[in-house]
C-alpha cells in the first residue's frame, strides 16, 4: 500500500514537473516543432564544418553562398576575392556608416555625444512580441559593464556598445532615425559605391507580419519580395516613423504582435532578411580601406570611427594573436558577416577583410552562429599566413 502511495505521489510530482518544463519552455518547443523540417536543412555539412579546413571545403562547394575580401591595406588589387562583385546583405556589419556620421555631426556640434539617453527611448523601438528579450539582454549587460548609471541613462555615444557588442537592432534604429534618413543616404551616395543605405529594422519587421495589412504571413511576404527594393525601403522608412508617432497605430501594432509575434518560420525570416539593404564585399573592403587610411568622410571622423570599432581588442583570444584589431559583426536567420582589419601579434601581416555567410541552411547558420567560426576564419586569416596563401590558391581555382 504505501508502495503504491509512493508511486502515485511520485507520479503526479514528475507530471507537475515535466508540465512546468513545457509550460515554461513553451515557446522553444513550439518553435522547433514549427521548424522540424528546415532544421534537418543542410545538416550534412554541420559534422564536417568543425575545422576551418572543412569550412573552407563548403565555402568551396557554395559559391552562392559566400564572399571572402582579403587583402593588405593599400594593395586592394592582390588578394582573395572570393565572390566579391556578388550584392551582400550588410546589416550591422555596415556599422562603419553609422559611426561615420554620427562623427562627422560631432565635428559639426550637431550632436552631444555626452547626451544622456533613457533606456525608455530606445525602449520605444520594442515591437511587443518580436526580440523583447534581446533588448532587456542587452540594457542588463550594458549596466552591468557600467554604461549606464544609477538613473537609467547612457550616454549617446555609448550605445555603440550596445550596437556593436550586442547587435541590438533597436539601438541600430534608434541611431539611425538620430542622424536622419537624408545625411545618412547622402554619406552613400558621396562614397560613390553602388550600395543602398541603411533603413531601420522596426519598420521591415511591421511590414512583414501579414494580419497588420490584411494578408497571411506568406502572402505578405510574396508581396515584399516583388516590390522594387527602393520602394520597399521607404516603406520601412515610413512604417518606423508612423509606429514611433501615430499613437493608434502603435497601439494596433502591440495588440496584434503581442498575440502573434513575428510569425515566421525559418525559412521566412531567411527571405524576409534577404530584402535588406545590400553592397558589394569589395567596395565594403574599400570603405574600412578608407577608414584605415584616414579618408573616410575625413581624417578625424576615420580616426574616431577606427577607435570604436577595435572593440574586439578587449578579448583575450584577440588580444593574444593580434597587435590590432577593428570589426563589425552581423548575425542574422542563414546570415552571418564579418567585416575586420587588423595586424597580427608579430606585426608581419595585416589585412583588410570581409567575409559575408548569406541564406546558409538552417542548421548550418545554427551551428556556425553557436561556435563563432566564421569569426575564427578571418581571425586566422589574419595570423596564419599559410592558411591564408591555401585560401587564396584554393578560392583562384574556383574563380
Amino acid at each position: 500500500m504505501r508502495l503504491l502511495k509512493f508511486a502515485g505521489i511520485f507520479l503526479i510530482v514528475a507530471g507537475t514537473m515535466l508540465g512546468l518544463i513545457f509550460y515554461v519552455n513553451w515557446d522553444a518547443f513550439r518553435t522547433v516543432y514549427d521548424n522540424r523540417d528546415s532544421i534537418s536543412e543542410g545538416s550534412e555539412w554541420v559534422p564536417k564544418t568543425y575545422s576551418i579546413d572543412g569550412l573552407l571545403e563548403y565555402v568551396l562547394v557554395h559559391p552562392e553562398q559566400v564572399s571572402i575580401v582579403s587583402f593588405q591595406p593599400g594593395n586592394p588589387t592582390e588578394g582573395i576575392f572570393y565572390g566579391s562583385d556578388i550584392p551582400r546583405v550588410y546589416g550591422s556589419s555596415g556599422m562603419a556608416l553609422h559611426l561615420g556620421e554620427f562623427y562627422r555631426q560631432v565635428s559639426k556640434s550637431i550632436i552631444n555625444p555626452d547626451s544622456l539617453i533613457s533606456s525608455d527611448a530606445l525602449g520605444r523601438y520594442v515591437i511587443s512580441g518580436i526580440d523583447e528579450s534581446s533588448f532587456r539582454n542587452a540594457v542588463n549587460d550594458a549596466e552591468k559593464a557600467g554604461y549606464i548609471n544609477e538613473n537609467g541613462k547612457i550616454r549617446l555615444e555609448d550605445l555603440f556598445y550596445l550596437n556593436l557588442v550586442k547587435g541590438n537592432l533597436h539601438v541600430h534604429d534608434y541611431m539611425l532615425m538620430l542622424l536622419g534618413r537624408d545625411n545618412t543616404d547622402r554619406l552613400v551616395r558621396n562614397l560613390g559605391y553602388d550600395m543602398d543605405a541603411p533603413i531601420p529594422f522596426t519598420g521591415l519587421h511591421i511590414l512583414s507580419v501579414g494580419g497588420l495589412f490584411n494578408r497571411s504571413q506568406e502572402e505578405q511576404l510574396e508581396y515584399l519580395e516583388r516590390l522594387d527594393p527602393d520602394n520597399l525601403f521607404d516603406m520601412a522608412w515610413y512604417y518606423t516613423g508612423k509606429f514611433l508617432n501615430d499613437g493608434n497605430f502603435r497601439t494596433q501594432v502591440h495588440t496584434y504582435t503581442e498575440r502573434t509575434g513575428l510569425n515566421l518560420n525559418f525559412i521566412q525570416m531567411r527571405r524576409l532578411y534577404n530584402l535588406l539593404p545590400k553592397i558589394k564585399p569589395m567596395d565594403m573592403a574599400l570603405i574600412m580601406q578608407s577608414v584605415l587610411s584616414r579618408s573616410y568622410v575625413s581624417s578625424e571622423v576615420s580616426a574616431r570611427v577606427h577607435e570604436k570599432l577595435r572593440w574586439p581588442e578587449n578579448r583575450s583570444l584577440i588580444r593574444n594573436s593580434m597587435k590590432t584589431y577593428a570589426a563589425a559583426y552581423d548575425s542574422r536567420m542563414s546570415m552571418l558577416n564579418g567585416v575586420d582589419m587588423g595586424s597580427s601579434y608579430d606585426g608581419l601581416t595585416e589585412k583588410i577583410q570581409v567575409v559575408m555567410f548569406q541564406q546558409l541552411p538552417v542548421s548550418m547558420w545554427m551551428h556556425m552562429s553557436s561556435n563563432f567560426i566564421n569569426q575564427e576564419l578571418q581571425r586566422l586569416l589574419i595570423t596564419d599566413p599559410v592558411l591564408w596563401d591555401k585560401a587564396q590558391r584554393m578560392t583562384d581555382e574556383i574563380l
